[in-house]
């Protein structure tokens, strides 16, 4: 499903010779809530091949990306994959930078690679959300992981939706953590809507570039066991822990999604 607050769609065809900017990115408008294109080789004036910076991706299927930019407002976005022209398994990459140095935002890759609740494709479609600073520019790649030969001839097509991500938790920003008081013992939250953390070093590798809700505690010198082990869990959670301020974290522990909890269908953490 598109997210909810695109339900007005304006699509635009993109024709290949605009693709000359910055990554070869097309810009997208302001206001402007769809685009459809397809993935070829993006290619330097040089002849080499453009590729992820987001490194779990990059490598799968170089060249096959499509770039898009667009210039920060302050809000929040979700880009998606998800329509009926999707013809490949898709992954999204948002990098942000100068064009000679680039850093990765995040990825869908990162968790999992796909947008299960996509009902609209047989193939695997990538939503991502991400914030943005004012005037700061991103650039939104379209990633072929569909294992076809690098110099097929056959379009991949698809559709790249954006919206504004309204109602984002606003603990998804690590410095709006929500504080767990002392003798707190259940604390409820949600992650819909959360967006990508960026402009802070996550030094834990399996939680960086996932949308994610933050909390924090100061320690008493006890041990704390945390999960997310309760009848309330509707999606596959991963736990991290880290001390320091956001923009120097140190990683002390993560929990992967592999604890049974015998209260929810889905794999909790702890």
């Amino acid at each position: 499903k598109r997210p909810q607050n695109a339900a007005v769609v304006t699509t635009k065809q993109q024709d290949n010779n605009t693709n000359t900017v910055c990554l070869g990115a097309i810009p997208i408008e302001m206001g402007q809530t769809a685009i459809s294109s397809w993935i070829d080789q993006a290619t330097r004036p040089d002849g080499s091949v453009y590729s992820s910076v987001c490194t779990a991706t990059s490598g799968m299927q170089p060249g096959f990306i499509k770039w898009f930019s667009l210039v920060g407002t302050g809000d929040a976005y979700a880009v998606s994959t998800c329509s009926s022209d999707l013809s490949f398994d898709s992954v999204i990459s948002v990098v942000t930078g100068s064009c000679d140095s680039l850093q990765c935002v995040g990825s869908s890759y990162f968790y999992f690679g796909y947008d299960a609740s996509c009902t609209e494709s047989s193939y695997v479609a990538a939503t991502i959300r991400f914030r943005t600073d004012v005037g700061s520019a991103y650039y939104v790649g379209v990633e072929s992981v569909t294992y076809a030969p690098i110099n097929s001839q056959s379009k991949l097509n698809f559709t790249l939706s954006i919206a504004t991500v309204i109602n984002a938790p606003q603990n998804s920003d690590c410095s709006n953590s929500i504080v767990i008081k002392s003798g707190e013992n259940l604390v409820p939250g949600t992650i819909t809507n959360a967006t990508l953390d960026i402009n802070f070093n996550d030094t834990c590798e399996a939680t960086a570039g996932l949308q994610s809700v933050w909390y924090s505690l100061v320690g008493t010198g006890d041990i704390v066991d945390i999960s997310t082990c309760t009848s309330d869990l509707n999606f596959n959670s991963t736990l991290s822990v880290s001390t320091g301020s956001c923009d120097t974290l140190e990683c002390i522990a993560v929990a992967y999604t592999n604890y049974q909890c015998p209260e929810t269908e889905y794999n909790a953490a702890r």
